[in-house]
């Protein structure tokens, strides 16, 4: 390969930048400042690389978005790969309608919770009040009391007929008898048991041979008011015998 030649410059510096292609040597060029001067004649993409096509219109994305974004939407805009479109409420969604009467109810929840008093952690406090009289001018019992039960006995029956009679009903109160019962400890008589009010006699039940150590009884729902007694009426006896008279219920209070 020839040796290069160094020549001149119009200042008198000789150039001393040569480059070779293997055959032949060729002076390297600079620019004013010095520089090199490279032309780049080929260069090959590597794979997936971007080309222009894909920028521009990566650009052109870009450039609609601003425009969006930017105060309204063009009328180009739904033409091409952006289309924007008034959608209808799909089916199930809450509306509006829907969402004010759901308030609404709400509303009257926390109106009821309030009206029934207070609320204390998770509890619900519930004022319960009492109206005195109602029960005199309905003129009905009204609420368990305490329980009832009553022995009454004659343990030296005279002989024929002989009553038994249980406890008066004080004044503010019913009594309610469940259930009711006479013996003759002695001999079999006639027994007829149940409730006395004023002087009527109203028996629960009543029969003509029950014999010694025999109990009658009866379940019935006798209600006694104020002044009625419990009544057991013993027949056929003879003197000296053990009658019993039993009834147990319960008592309620009045207005």
């Amino acid at each position: 390969m020839t040796q290069p030649k160094i020549e001149g410059t119009g200042h008198g510096i000789p150039r001393m930048l040569y480059a070779s292609d293997g055959s032949n040597w060729y002076a390297v060029l600079v620019d004013s400042d010095g520089h090199v001067k490279v032309d780049v004649v080929t260069s090959a993409l590597p794979t997936d690389a971007a080309t222009e096509t894909t920028l521009l219109l990566i650009k052109s994305y870009v450039d609609a978005l601003e425009t969006l974004l930017a105060g309204g939407l063009p009328a180009a805009l739904d033409s091409g790969a952006l289309k924007v479109k008034e959608q209808s409420p799909l089916t199930g969604f809450a509306t509006s309608a829907n969402q004010t009467t759901m308030i609404t109810a709400l509303q009257l929840i926390d109106d009821l919770r309030a009206a029934l008093g207070s609320v204390n952690t998770d509890d619900l406090q519930v004022d319960v009040k009492t109206y005195p009289g109602v029960n005199a001018l309905l003129n009905i019992p009204f609420g368990y009391n305490d329980r009832y039960a009553e022995e009454v006995s004659n343990l030296n029956a005279a002989a024929g007929w002989n009553d038994l009679l249980g406890t008066a009903v004080p004044a503010g109160e019913v009594w309610v008898v469940t259930a009711i019962a006479g013996v003759n400890s002695n001999r079999a008589c006639t027994i007829q048991i149940g409730a006395r009010g004023g002087t009527i006699d109203v028996y629960a039940i009543s029969t003509t041979s029950a014999g010694a150590l025999l109990w009658v009884a009866a379940a019935p729902q006798l209600i006694l008011k104020e002044g009625d007694k419990i009544v057991g009426s013993f027949g056929g006896c003879t003197a000296g015998d053990d009658i019993y008279l039993r009834a147990s219920g319960y008592k309620m209070k009045v207005a």
